[in-house]
């Protein structure tokens, strides 16, 4: 089975209930570090500005939505292949109102032809995203060709830690 239907097949499985990690310990503390160093890192840098990020492999919008939630001036992207997860991540946007500041495209982060060059101020793909792709060295150059020339690329992929606890 190719890489990319295993991870379609897995996500169709978790989405519904993916956002239970936040209630997970690890998870817990890890999102928590991981935020707390984003808005004193990278976001208090566009704090006055019409900041313009993309969630590479967004999945269900946690962090997108945490970050239009912050910061009132923002606006992001969601990039993912799981209609799934992308489905969780529509309801959770249009609930919250974020409608028009939400955009939450399928795409491969390894392709993104639909996004033009130099466009985000931030992309970031969180949490192993990078491990689910067939070829990760592509997935940079295309996270790359979409960021601004003085934009910041965020990636968490695991750890030590992380593989212990799993």
């Amino acid at each position: 089975m190719p890489k990319t239907d295993e991870v379609l097949e897995y996500f169709r499985n978790k989405s519904e209930k993916y956002d239970l990690v936040e209630n997970q310990i690890y998870w817990n503390l890890s999102d928590s570090i991981l935020w707390e160093l984003m808005k004193n890192l990278i976001l208090c840098n566009f704090a006055d500005k019409n900041f313009k990020f993309m969630d590479a492999g967004g999945g269900t919008g946690r962090w997108s939505i945490k970050i239009l939630e912050y910061m009132k001036n923002s606006h992001g992207t969601i990039c993912d292949i799981s209609e799934d997860m992308m489905n969780v991540a529509k309801r959770k946007r249009d609930y919250k109102g974020l409608t028009k500041r939400l955009n939450i495209i399928k795409c491969n982060i390894e392709d993104m032809k639909t996004q033009e060059s130099d466009k985000y101020d931030m992309v970031m793909n969180l949490h192993n995203v990078l491990a689910f792709t067939e070829n990760p060295q592509k997935a940079i150059l295309e996270i790359f060709r979409v960021l601004k020339k003085d934009g910041i690329a965020l990636s968490v992929v695991p750890n030590t830690y992380h593989a212990l606890y799993f």
